[in-house]
């Protein structure tokens, strides 16, 4: 279930004119939207799950909003006059999330409401 929206995501992402700029309308903030709803659960956040589901979304708003300069690494070849450029993108969740700082503070509520598996060997 969608618990935030745009307004919501803007009054956390004041400093980011990229997001500002967005309307309603555009398929970014429906994209993002459903991604957020689709990871973020009440049943595991609880009364958080709201501003989870907020800061997750502005994360993925400014990821998709940034150009490649923020994504992984970038190669480029040049050969005469073509020119072709390669990225590598974040293999790792938590790499991804620290990219911004929406993604951090998801990431800080995440780790309060979700604990990692532990794996326990029995003594023999």
């Amino acid at each position: 279930m969608i618990l935030t929206n745009l307004s919501l995501i803007k009054a956390v992402s004041r400093g980011d004119p990229n997001i500002q700029a967005l309307n309603t309308s555009d398929p970014e903030v429906e994209i993002a939207l459903e991604h957020a709803s689709n990871t973020v659960s009440e049943s595991q956040f609880g009364v958080d799950a709201k501003i989870a589901q907020t800061y997750f979304a502005a994360h993925t708003l400014s990821m998709m909003l940034t150009d490649n300069a923020g994504k992984g690494s970038i190669a480029t070849e040049q050969v005469g006059d073509v020119s072709v450029g390669y990225t590598v993108p974040y293999l790792n969740q938590n790499v991804v999330l620290g990219a911004t700082q929406y993604g951090m503070k998801y990431q800080e509520l995440r780790s309060r409401h979700i604990v990692p598996a532990m794996v326990v060997q029995a003594a023999l």
